[in-house]
């Protein structure tokens, strides 16, 4: 497999991407999660090279991350930035259709993508990404807290994946690396800052994240860590109880990143459902 490092300047953003696969395969994108030292490679290594047998796939760096321009927009807010340059990217690089895989935050933002009908989703697959529901906040200060540090990018690996062996620390290694990038580490910190005085009130009780949801007619596959410490057991069913089109995995004995700790299987269920 050759696989491509492209750079793309997007409405003026600096986007970096990686392509693989056969040019004339099914489009498939695959967007990372959004915590320290993630980009579309870190995110994506274990199980990139066999969907790009398959696919023509794309992995982008979302804004903030890896080679991708580092911008936060306070106004927006992250997650409607992230999914409009997407949106621009992939029409920039000519994709007009394409199945969408998301991984943690990067999930969420697939299934905000497709409420919204924001990108040209064929069929979507969020890997331990709810939109926002169904969080276990006690298990996330590692991803919170984090500065600069192995063995705190250590901390952070052991939440998503239950390997223990030479391809954790080699993620460990990896993602400390990227974690270090300037203007990373700012950029993913800036939506804890707040402005002084009183803050509006947030909706909690995600009525109209359901709602929406329902609404929406993208088939999705939702694949879950039997043994995932950052969100509560059973959320793909829960889940896909407010959806159309919805279909559930477990791998057990995997943590939030299965496609690290059970690649094979979580590879078969992925085309197992895009060629349904």
């Amino acid at each position: 497999m050759e696989m491509q490092s492209r750079t793309l300047r997007v409405e003026g953003v600096v986007t970096h991407y990686l392509e693989a696969g056969p040019p004339a395969a099914e489009n498939f994108v695959l967007i990372h999660d959004g915590g320290f030292g993630a980009d579309g490679w870190a995110t994506w290594s274990s199980i990139l090279p066999r969907l790009a047998s398959r696919y023509h796939v794309y992995a982008p760096d979302l804004m903030g991350f890896g080679g991708t321009q580092k911008i936060y927009d306070f106004g927006q807010g992250a997650r409607s930035q992230k999914i409009e340059h997407i949106a621009n990217w992939m029409g920039a690089v000519g994709i007009r259709e394409a199945h969408v895989m998301g991984n943690s935050a990067g999930g969420s933002i697939v299934l905000f993508a497709a409420m919204r009908g924001e990108w040209p989703i064929r069929k979507a697959i969020s890997i331990g990404g709810t939109g926002g529901p169904y969080m276990r906040s006690d298990s996330y200060g590692p991803l919170k807290d984090y500065v600069p540090d192995k063995q705190a990018m250590r901390r952070i690996v052991e939440l998503m994946v239950s390997r223990r062996d030479a391809v954790m620390e080699q993620l460990v290694e990896e993602r400390y690396r990227k974690s270090l990038i300037r203007g990373h580490w700012e950029n993913l910190s800036a939506p804890r800052l707040r402005a002084p005085g009183p803050r509006a009130r947030e909706d909690s009780d995600n009525k109209s994240f359901f709602d929406s949801l329902a609404k929406t007619r993208v088939p999705v596959l939702l694949i879950a860590g039997g043994d995932d410490v950052l969100l509560e057991q059973g959320w793909e069913q829960q889940l896909a109880s407010h959806m159309a089109q919805a279909q559930t995995l477990v791998v057990q004995g995997a943590r939030h990143q299965p496609h690290f700790d059970a690649p094979d299987a979580v590879c078969d269920a992925i085309e197992s459902f895009l060629g349904a």
